[in-house]
């Protein structure tokens, strides 16, 4: 009964994770492709927690003086800038996607890690940004601004706001050139089988 048991969770596992007709409906090297695709899924989305945390820390979630209106404008004006460049990369990448499949893929991983990179960054850098114009600088604007900064500092966007909005066009891309890929890849992977 209990080798029943393990031959059926055994069946239920393949007919849910694998192509119909594994392993002869796939090409070699396909256990192993998914084995590290998902595993960097994980990651990615592990990444991603540990990312979106440190984003809401920057916004100021728990901190008193921080408002949700501006979160929240900030947020959407954000998301809507992704949406933008999110359609301006689909327009311009999308003719070369098939051609170089293998580029993109490794695009879509480099774009992924710069993103959640500044993401877990953006904490340091409000930090280091708002101690190196304090007074103790005897009132200068930061370093790599420049002395025009506190003139224009009022029409240009937050340096939060353009380090998420920068996170958040890193990703899309990443999204749509990993989704551009991984049907051409499964397709290769599973020549035999009717799924992608």
């Amino acid at each position: 009964k209990i080798i029943h048991m393990s031959n059926e969770s055994r069946q239920l596992c393949q007919d849910l994770f694998l192509p119909i007709g594994y392993p002869n409906s796939v090409a070699e090297g396909y256990l192993e492709y998914q084995f590290y695709d998902s595993l960097q899924g994980l990651c990615s989305y592990l990444r991603g927690v540990v990312a979106t945390s440190a984003v809401l820390s920057a916004t100021g979630v728990g901190n008193a003086e921080a408002t949700a209106m501006s979160a929240a404008m900030t947020w959407a004006v954000r998301d809507g800038l992704g949406m933008l460049g999110g359609l301006l990369f689909s327009y311009v990448a999308s003719p070369h996607f098939d051609a170089h499949v293998k580029e993109f893929r490794l695009l879509a991983d480099v774009l992924n890690d710069v993103g959640l990179t500044l993401d877990m960054a953006l904490p340091l850098i409000l930090t280091w940004v708002s101690s190196s114009s304090s007074p103790s600088w005897s009132g200068s604007s930061p370093i790599f601004f420049g002395p025009w900064y506190s003139t224009l500092s009022f029409y240009l966007p937050s340096l939060y706001l353009v380090l998420t909005s920068a996170s958040t066009l890193c990703k899309v891309a990443c999204g749509m050139a990993a989704g551009a890929t991984k049907g051409t890849l499964c397709h290769y992977l599973t020549p035999f089988s009717h799924v992608i």
